[in-house]
C-alpha cells in the first residue's frame, strides 16, 4: 500500500466520527493525519479489501483498539456532515456517500486516545487518524 497524496497532517485539527446511531457523530479535536491509499505501483499482488481490512483490524486490536462503528452512513448522517464538516473534500477525505467506513478507538491510560477511520473500495481507500490531546496535559 502507498499514500496517493501527500498526507495531510495538522497539530490541531478536527474530525467527525460516526458512532452508530442516527445523526450521532462525535467531533474530536487533536493531532490529525489524513491520506488516500492505493496499491504500490510495482506490487504484483491484487488489492484486496478483505485482506487490508483484516490487517488493519488485527493490528489495531493488538494495540488495544476496538471497532466502534462498521457500516455505511444513512442519508441523515451524510446530510449532517454536509451541514457541519468544513473539511469535506480535502486530502484524505472519506467517501461516506458511497463506501462503508470502519471506526476504531484506541484508549490510552495517559488520555491521548487515538481514533482511526478507514474506508476502502475495490481499488483504493482513505484513512483518517486523530490523536486526542489528554485533558491532563
Amino acid at each position: 500500500m502507498k499514500f496517493t497524496n501527500s498526507p495531510l497532517e495538522n497539530e490541531t485539527g478536527e474530525i467527525y466520527f460516526p458512532i452508530g446511531k442516527k445523526n450521532d457523530f462525535v467531533k474530536l479535536t487533536g493531532k490529525t493525519f489524513k491520506a488516500f491509499l492505493s496499491k504500490k505501483d510495482n506490487d504484483t499482488k491484487d488489492w484486496s479489501v478483505e485482506e487490508i481490512t483484516q490487517n488493519f483490524d488485527d493490528n489495531i486490536k493488538k494495540l488495544g483498539g476496538v471497532l466502534i462503528f462498521n457500516g455505511k452512513l444513512t442519508n441523515e448522517q451524510t446530510d449532517y456532515l454536509n451541514n457541519n464538516d468544513k473539511t469535506l473534500g480535502e486530502e484524505g477525505s472519506i467517501d461516506y456517500w458511497n463506501e462503508p467506513v470502519r471506526v476504531y478507538a484506541i484508549r490510552s491510560a495517559k488520555g491521548d486516545n487515538i481514533y482511526v477511520q478507514l474506508s476502502l473500495n475495490s481499488a483504493s481507500g482513505a484513512i483518517q487518524i486523530l490523536q486526542e490531546k489528554s485533558k491532563n496535559k
